[in-house]
């Protein structure tokens, strides 16, 4: 089938099985990765995707048609691929997963050597690829070997944390029948110490109760009710390839990803002795609690630009700590400077068992800012649009009042003295992202309507 450009996103592919990514496009996938990387050895895994079995099948017959020792790794998560890139030393990790995206999608995910992830260049080069001809020599066949990493992937994780530093409490994880419930099955065989109340364990690609994307509120709605219902102490609910979590509090309250960025730095800065102020990374479209409190605490705050390979990349430039996304990804130099919502949630129960206080109270600290929901505005030209809303600025023309600062880093930031809002384009949709956030209690809702009715002047679909 003909090779559509629009599957190669900007950090991984992802298209409609098998409408755009199917047995055919994968196998000319591994034909190309062995043209451009000229790989000896790669790994192979996949999520719980329905089509997941056949696409990787297809994968792992193009690596071997190309003289490639594969490992396949069967079923495993995200955060394993990036381990099993430098556990096992290949030149290439691969999983096909789409993450979070609804059942009809299916994608592939690429790890370089020493786990580092691909880039926008490197996902370019390879569309450029997958659009000419391939060029192999005659070799040898290569082989497939099976291989289990989850034990080696759960000593790594319990290295990072002292499981004893958990104290025993209530905790519902919700899984979403992605693979996060593998790993949680393993981790909690570690933790005798949590009563866990399990729900949707079971993998399952149809995805029968709710999609797995953490930031919906209607993921979270049957959380929260059941943190509630069970009186526990905290809950977790995880994205599809198990690389983000979000956390809701006793109250069922959800602790958004900002919050948690904050709460998360707080503890490390407190309970990790360094001999400098640490470096961690926050985006232009979280709450300004993250880069106060860095600050407040004793680290470094540094801004870096949407999207987990160029965080990571800024991470290694940088010899970062820790950083953290508003989507509910969190990184750890310990962890190769790769995300993992499983590392993150036992990160975040040892912080909450170094105080007694009910969670709602541990994070309240930070909840004195006043943040909307991110909303998708429909546009016809992104780039055009958002250079339009900076001219009305400039010009004086909104009710806005005079910005104190414009900053053009993913989209532009536009601060003034009692809020900000951030415009950045969506990488795969016709629509801009919009970010608002209030410093003082009772103001968002004005100034949230003041800046949609901009947008709305200048032709923004809400």
């Amino acid at each position: 089938m003909p090779v559509e450009r629009e599957i190669f996103r900007d950090n991984d592919i992802r298209g409609i099985y098998p409408e755009q990514l199917d047995e055919g496009v994968m196998y000319r996938l591994a034909l190309v990765l062995s043209d451009i990387y000229q790989p000896k050895s790669v790994s192979v895994g996949r999520d719980m995707r329905l089509s997941g079995p056949w696409l990787s099948r297809a994968l792992i017959d193009g690596f071997v048609r190309a003289g490639v020792k594969v490992f396949d790794l069967g079923m495993i998560t995200t955060p394993m691929n990036y381990f099993a890139a430098k556990e096992l030393k290949v030149d290439l990790a691969c999983i096909v997963s789409s993450s979070h995206n609804p059942k009809e999608y299916n994608g592939l995910i690429i790890a370089k050597d020493k786990g580092r992830a691909t880039e926008k260049s490197d996902l370019e080069q390879l569309a450029k690829g997958m659009m000419g001809e391939v060029h192999l020599k005659e070799k040898v066949k290569g082989k497939v070997v099976s291989k289990q990493i989850m034990n080696r992937w759960m000593d790594h994780v319990f290295s990072l944390v002292n499981p004893r530093a958990i104290r025993p409490m209530k905790v519902v994880f919700d899984a979403g029948n992605s693979v996060a419930g593998i790993e949680l099955v393993e981790a909690l065989n570690r933790l005798p110490q949590i009563k866990a109340v399990k729900m949707f364990f079971e993998p399952d690609g149809s995805f029968p109760n709710h999609l797995p994307n953490p930031l919906l509120s209607a993921t979270l709605k049957g959380l929260s009710k059941r943190v509630r219902e069970e009186k526990a102490d905290c809950g977790f609910s995880y994205d599809g390839d198990a690389d983000r979590v979000i956390m809701v509090d006793e109250k069922g309250r959800v602790v958004e990803g900002s919050l948690m960025t904050a709460y998360l730095a707080k503890y490390l800065l407190e309970h990790r002795k360094y001999t400098t102020r640490p470096k961690m990374l926050y985006t232009s479209v979280m709450s300004q609690i993250v880069p106060k409190k860095i600050s407040e605490y004793g680290g470094t705050p540094l801004l870096a630009p949407v999207g987990h390979s160029l965080i990571k990349a800024m991470m290694r430039k940088n010899r970062a700590m820790f950083a953290g996304e508003h989507s509910g990804h969190f990184y750890f130099k310990e962890n190769n400077y790769n995300d993992s919502a499983l590392v993150g949630t036992l990160i975040l129960l040892t912080a909450i068992s170094s105080d007694e206080r009910p969670v709602s109270k541990q994070v309240e600290e930070f909840r004195i800012y006043e943040k909307a929901e991110e909303m998708s505005v429909k546009v016809d030209d992104r780039d055009r649009f958002i250079e339009m809303v900076l001219q009305v600025i400039a010009s004086d023309q909104s009710s806005l009042g005079k910005p104190k600062q414009i900053r053009r880093t993913d989209g532009i930031t536009v601060e003034y003295g009692d809020f900000w809002f951030n415009l950045r384009p969506s990488g795969t949709e016709p629509v801009v992202r919009f970010n608002i956030e209030a410093y003082e209690v009772g103001k968002l809702e004005r100034r949230r309507g003041q800046v949609l009715s901009m947008l709305k002047k200048l032709g923004g679909h809400v």
